[in-house]
């Protein structure tokens, strides 16, 4: 059933907010998806694509999906990389820098020469992405190489302090995971609404329940914590950020990161086991002394020969 059908089932304020929208039905932005393919001579795509042409068009509109489907395939060496991970990634960017592209040929043109997709199976030999993330990640690569081209090149800027040595794949990753748990953060504030905030969240990055969850949690406590984040791989940062850990626990292991100590996220589990074995167990002091019987009474003799 189409989530608009399902929603009509929900909340007045539900109702009215899809209907703001102006979404194509489901059927015809499919069938629109088939036929700008078919207009614009696109190779044959996989059927998940497909289905991403078909979201565009329901929450953006065919002239939007146009663009997109024309920025991938008429960009020199990018013919047959009309895949659902660049298609997403090009549709974020653009959502992004609506202004970008308005700039025309010089927007396609902007893509020539990269590789999309030798990017997108680089991404997936690393086997730190998840298939349903990937085009998230590859918007982030795409927005940093093309700012260049159509932003005023920055001051140049005084060399950061040295961290920790990290993998150089590792530290863009959890960075970019970071900004975008920011974004959703703030898009979470602004959206008291349960099934809005799902709707809004599933339109910007397409990422499960579970791992929008993840990426806010780690953004809310660590966004501002570059000293943090720097060190540590992205696994031990939902670890660390969780509720499993008592705040004295965090704070510990907080220490430890900031003075040099490379932690893993089994030290982490550990160290919050450890603190709960130490607050459920007695001590072995009170225990020795539990197990001691109780002193007996003696009378002193004067005051039993004056009863």
């Amino acid at each position: 059933m189409p989530a608009a059908q399902k929603a009509s089932k929900g909340d007045p304020d539900t109702r009215a907010f899809l209907a703001s929208l102006n979404l194509v039905e489901w059927g015809a932005a499919l069938e629109a998806a088939k036929r700008l393919l078919i207009a614009l001579d696109a190779p044959p795509v996989a059927p998940d694509a497909l289905v991403r042409l078909q979201k565009l068009i329901r929450y953006h509109g065919e002239q939007y999906t146009t663009l997109v489907i024309r920025t991938v395939i008429e960009s020199d060496g990018n013919e047959l990389a009309l895949i659902e991970p660049v298609i997403s990634a090009v549709s974020d960017v653009m959502r992004r820098h609506p202004e970008w592209p308005e700039k025309g040929v010089a927007w396609i043109e902007a893509f020539d020469g990269i590789p999309l997709l030798q990017i997108v199976e680089t991404m997936r030999g690393l086997e730190i992405f998840r298939e349903t993330s990937i085009g998230t990640y590859l918007a982030v690569s795409l927005e940093s190489r093309l700012a260049r081209l159509f932003t005023i090149s920055p001051a140049p800027e005084v060399a950061p302090p040295a961290k920790i040595p990290m993998s150089q794949a590792r530290i863009p990753v959890i960075l970019a995971k970071v900004r975008l748990g920011l974004e959703l953060a703030a898009l979470r504030d602004r959206t008291p609404n349960n099934r809005k905030f799902g709707e809004l969240a599933r339109a910007k990055c397409d990422l499960a329940a579970s791992e929008v969850s993840e990426l806010i949690r780690v953004a809310r406590a660590y966004g501002d914590r570059e000293e943090i984040i720097s060190r540590l791989s992205w696994a031990a940062l939902v670890i660390l950020s969780g509720s499993t850990l008592s705040t004295p626990t965090r704070q510990s292991i907080e220490k430890r990161i900031l003075a040099g100590e490379r932690i893993s996220p089994r030290q982490i589990v550990e160290a919050g086991k450890a603190k709960a074995t130490s607050r459920a167990k007695p001590s072995a002091k009170r225990l020795s002394a539990a197990a001691k019987p109780a002193p007996k009474c003696r009378q002193a003799g004067g005051l039993s020969a004056g009863l």
